[in-house]
C-alpha cells in the first residue's frame, strides 16, 4: 500500500509540474528571439522527462497489479518463438483489474478496431 501511495504521490507532482510548465510557457510569450527558443528547448525536455516517468510509474503499476492477483510472469520474446503462458485464471486479468467502465472503453476501443478492419469471414 505504501508503494502505491508513493506511485500515486509522484503521478499528481508530475500533473502539477505540467500544469506549472503550461502557465510558464504562457508567460514565456514576452520573450524574444534565443531566449524564447531556450525555453521552448528546455520546456520539450522537461515534457519528454515527464511522459517517461509517467509511463514508467504506470508500467510499475500494471506489474504491481498483476503481482497481486497472482498472475505469473512471462518471459520477454526477445528471441522470437512461442510463449507458453500456463494456466491463468483469465477474469483475474481482465475484469479483475480494470473497472467495469475502463472494461467498457476497452471492449469498445476493440470492435472498434476489428470493424475498421474488416471482418474475416
Amino acid at each position: 500500500l505504501l508503494v502505491e501511495s508513493a506511485m500515486q504521490d509522484e503521478i499528481d507532482s508530475l500533473a502539477q509540474k505540467q500544469q506549472e510548465a503550461a502557465m510558464k510557457e504562457s508567460q514565456a510569450d514576452n520573450q524574444t528571439g534565443e531566449m524564447l527558443e531556450l525555453a521552448q528547448r528546455i520546456s520539450e525536455v522537461r515534457a519528454r522527462e515527464r511522459r517517461l516517468a509517467v509511463a514508467e510509474i504506470m508500467y510499475l503499476m500494471v506489474c504491481l497489479r498483476l503481482q497481486k492477483l497472482g498472475a505469473p510472469p512471462i518471459k520477454p520474446m526477445k528471441e522470437g518463438g512461442k510463449v507458453r503462458l500456463g494456466s491463468i485464471d483469465i477474469k483475474s486479468l481482465t475484469s479483475d483489474i480494470f473497472s467495469d467502465e475502463a472494461l467498457e472503453m476497452v471492449k469498445e476501443h476493440l470492435f472498434k478496431a476489428i470493424i475498421s478492419q474488416g471482418m474475416p469471414g
